[in-house]
């Protein structure tokens, strides 16, 4: 999902999300997310700007494993900045992630749903080449490529989709120059 759920209609789209996920028996959530740059400071990115938050049915599953899921994205909750927000905002979540995250983030803790959110810290534009990055980081940790590569063929690359073509609208007409 590319666009954001508008304000009023979160609660109920996340609780439809969460239905058919326990429908299907579905046994991990995992939700891309991303975080405006300007609300984390930069010096604490010098390593990545890769984060993870996850519920404490997730954390629980993964058991021994939890390590190799850091060592790709550290966790936001380990983080003095995460500190910091919660003393300032009250809050269990940071300020900065926000449209269905922090909303599906307590719903599923409510539930204890195994969720884990994979957030990047970008700054605001095209983020295209944060997007093949951010695709990149979740499978060298999943390894979905080579999980689901065909017999005797190189590793597929990632391909923008079609609709990134004109991402901020079409080039302007040649006439006007």
């Amino acid at each position: 999902m590319r666009s954001s759920v508008i304000t009023p209609f979160r609660k109920e789209f996340v609780q439809q999300l969460l239905e058919w996920f326990q429908s299907e028996e579905m046994e991990k959530l995992i939700l891309l997310s991303s975080s405006d740059l300007g609300n984390y400071l930069q010096e604490r990115l010098l390593q990545s700007p890769f984060r993870c938050l996850c519920s404490a049915s997730f954390t629980k599953s993964l058991g021994a494993k939890s390590s190799l899921l850091k060592n790709f994205w550290p966790d936001l909750k380990e983080d003095n900045f995460f500190t910091e927000i919660n003393q300032y905002k009250n809050s269990r979540l940071p300020f900065s992630i926000g449209g269905i995250t922090r909303t599906l983030y307590e719903e599923c803790e409510k539930k204890n749903l195994s969720l884990v959110i994979l957030i990047m810290f970008c700054a605001e534009g095209d983020n295209a080449s944060e997007a093949f990055r951010f695709a990149q980081q979740m499978d060298a940790w999943l390894e979905l490529r080579r999980k689901y590569q065909r017999k005797n063929r190189p590793l597929a690359e990632w391909n923008a989709p079609i609709s990134w073509t004109a991402f901020y609208g079409s080039a302007a007409s040649e006439i006007i120059y």
